[in-house]
């Protein structure tokens, strides 16, 4: 049986059965349709996504916020210690409290996702 295609931002590539969504583009994937975009190299073009990921990282490790208009942002959110309750036998367990990184995509980026779902696209 033949796989299922999807258009991707650097062409046509078979569709990965092991997620859930059509397609995933990873890191190399990236870099490729940003470089040939920009018509800029793939080496600065990666230096250029390993220093913006390594940058939004560490600003939202320290408790700030980054905001990207059109597009979302990332911050730190905490959850408080509380008890868990084990399914089967009902016994109560503390959870410590932890905190973990989040993603708020923007209204513009929920409107284009909101278009491309009625156009058809997945």
């Amino acid at each position: 049986m033949n796989a299922p295609w999807v258009k991707s931002a650097i062409g046509v590539k078979p569709v990965n059965s092991h997620y859930k969504s059509l397609a995933t583009m990873n890191r190399q994937e990236l870099i490729d349709a940003i470089a040939a975009q920009t018509q800029s190299s793939k080496v600065a073009t990666a230096r250029f996504v390993d220093t913006f990921t390594a940058t939004v990282q560490e600003t939202v490790l320290n408790g700030e916020k980054v905001k990207l208009a059109g597009f979302g942002t990332f911050e730190r959110i905490s959850a408080a210690a509380r008890l868990g309750r084990n399914p089967k036998t009902g016994q109560q367990y503390p959870i410590e409290a932890s905190a973990r990184p989040r993603f708020i995509p923007s209204e513009v980026f929920k409107d284009k996702a909101r278009a491309s779902t009625d156009a058809g696209v997945a």
